[in-house]
């Protein structure tokens, strides 16, 4: 039953909600890892309200046009496990196609239309 479990999570999907607490939760793992957390936020509660705004503003913004990938999604936020701490930034290119409004907040999408 237990093995079974993750499979049914598994199933049910990644929403635009569950992805921007999802990459808050893994971009700070990764800071705070690296001993970054500090130096850039002060907090890891700092960091995790920054990368939520972040990501509903910039990756997953909930603009009416905006499409969201879930693929792209769950491939964003697996690929903090692989990246080095010698890394200033975690600049991901998958993370800015989970949405076809990137770097649109959901006021620029409202004026395009």
């Amino acid at each position: 039953w237990l093995v079974l479990l993750p499979l049914l999570t598994a199933g049910c999907g990644m929403d635009r909600e569950d992805f921007i607490t999802e990459y808050a939760t893994a971009y700070c793992d990764w800071l705070d890892g690296c001993a970054k957390i500090k130096t850039n936020f002060g907090t890891y509660d700092a960091c995790i309200t920054q990368k939520e705004i972040d990501a509903s503003e910039y990756f997953a913004p909930s603009g009416n046009d905006c499409s969201f990938e879930e693929d792209k999604a769950l491939e964003c936020i697996e690929t903090f496990e692989d990246i080095a701490c010698e890394q200033a930034e975690a600049d991901i290119a998958v993370c800015r196609e989970v949405s076809d409004c990137y770097q649109k907040t959901a006021d620029q999408e409202q004026t395009a239309q």
